[in-house]
């Protein structure tokens, strides 16, 4: 199932040194203003809950969904990785995407 971006709740983290918003659900990415980007995390192996890559798109081992105002992914790419040090939580949670949009 996917959920409109308007009506989730998000955190907020920093990845690859950017702001974005990180939610539990699956997105519809129609659902997104213009020239935001949606990506999705997948854990590691171990089911630690690890996240190890971003992509447009994860079958298995999907974890949660990053939204960002830059992209994060090279053009030519279609994903990647990230290391330990490439994201953490900013401690803002219970963000609704309108607000932080105007912030």
């Amino acid at each position: 199932m996917r959920y409109d971006a308007r009506k989730e709740t998000y955190e907020e983290i920093e990845i690859f040194d950017t702001r974005a918003l990180f939610s539990a659900g699956r997105i519809q990415k129609d659902s997104l203003p213009e020239g935001f980007y949606c990506y999705e995390v997948r854990h590691d192996d171990e089911c630690i809950r690890i996240p190890c890559e971003l992509s447009s798109h994860i079958l298995v081992n999907f974890w949660r969904t990053v939204i960002s105002r830059v992209p994060l992914i090279k053009e030519k790419e279609c994903r990647r990785y990230i290391e330990d040090e490439d994201w953490g939580y900013t401690g803002n949670a219970e963000i609704q995407l309108e607000s932080w949009i105007e912030a």
